[in-house]
């Protein structure tokens, strides 16, 4: 039987100044959306289309809320460089929240 190496993926390794940079880039993208698509609400809009934009936008501010998704996130970060909080966080742990996040708010504004 031949061995075969397990693969591996090769991605970088994300420091947790990494993880704060993108959160803050991830949000200011998202709250610029938010003001492109509500600018673009006018009386020539269907309104089905309104009520999409208006869900979208209001999903988006959601997640930036104090108590929103980013926010929590922005707690991991801290629990993580600071070693606080009731479990150890980890860069993986990072990695991992991060992707989720970023997968369930990608498509928000994506019309």
């Amino acid at each position: 039987m031949i061995a075969v190496p397990e693969a591996k993926i090769d991605e970088p390794e994300h420091d947790v100044h990494y993880f704060r940079q993108t959160l803050e880039a991830e949000m200011t993208r998202l709250e610029e959306q938010c003001k492109i698509w509500s600018d673009k609400i006018n009386d020539s809009v269907p309104i089905d289309v309104v009520g999409e934009i208006k869900s979208a936008v209001g999903k988006a501010r959601l997640g930036m809320a104090k108590k929103g998704r980013f926010h929590q996130f922005k707690g991991l970060i801290d629990d993580c460089e600071f070693e606080s909080g009731q479990l150890k966080t980890k860069l993986v742990d990072l990695h991992v929240s991060f992707n989720t996040l970023r997968v369930k708010f990608l498509s928000v504004l994506s019309f």
